[in-house]
């Protein structure tokens, strides 16, 4: 592993709990955003760590999983293990030899995380601007895959403009000519 790796690594062994983006890891290692998306994809190929969701990476998590090794790892016959090694940590493992892991932290349960701005938003009227000038930019029907394929450049997500196409169904200001793929009406 290349010490630009390793680098990486060792800002994201700072909290072992957190979820870190590039930006994040950016402004600690002091690169641009775009060297260090690139290594924690890398990163995220070959295992090192975990991707969370896209653009959100951790470290693994502690039970039965690879764990990479740091200052606080103590291998099953009680030595220290060599910087870069990976450990596999079983469950009794830990639970025997918990002193040996106190460093190491469990990450948030999911009931813990704030909730998702989800489709429980209202739609809003720039919304549906948005999605009619998409459209008539195109000058055809479009199915929802072109229409995510063009508005996901400004942010949309796939549930969000399911939730725009069926308010703007409701107003009467798209349609669906074929049963597939929508056009202003």
């Amino acid at each position: 592993m290349t010490g630009a790796m390793e680098s990486v690594l060792n800002v994201m062994r700072g909290d072992r709990a957190r979820i870190w983006t590039a930006s994040q890891v950016g402004a600690e290692l002091k690169l641009p955003t775009q060297t260090v998306s690139g290594r924690l994809r890398q990163l995220a190929g070959e295992d090192k760590i975990e991707r969370v969701s896209a653009g959100h990476y951790r470290l693994h998590t502690l039970k039965g999983t690879a764990q990479p090794a740091d200052e606080h790892v103590v291998s099953p016959e009680g030595g220290r293990v060599s910087e870069g090694a990976t450990v596999i940590v079983s469950t009794s493992h830990a639970a025997r030899n918990l002193a040996d892991f106190s460093a190491l932290q469990q990450p948030a349960a999911v009931q813990d995380l704030p909730p998702l701005r989800g489709d429980s938003t209202p739609v809003s009227e720039l919304e549906i601007e948005q999605l009619l000038s998409c459209l008539k930019a195109q000058g055809r029907p479009m199915s929802e895959s072109m229409l995510m394929s063009r508005l996901s450049r400004s942010g949309w997500r796939m549930g969000r403009l399911k939730a725009v196409l069926d308010v703007a169904m409701e107003q009467g200001s798209v349609f669906q000519p074929d049963g597939q793929r929508y056009d202003r009406a």
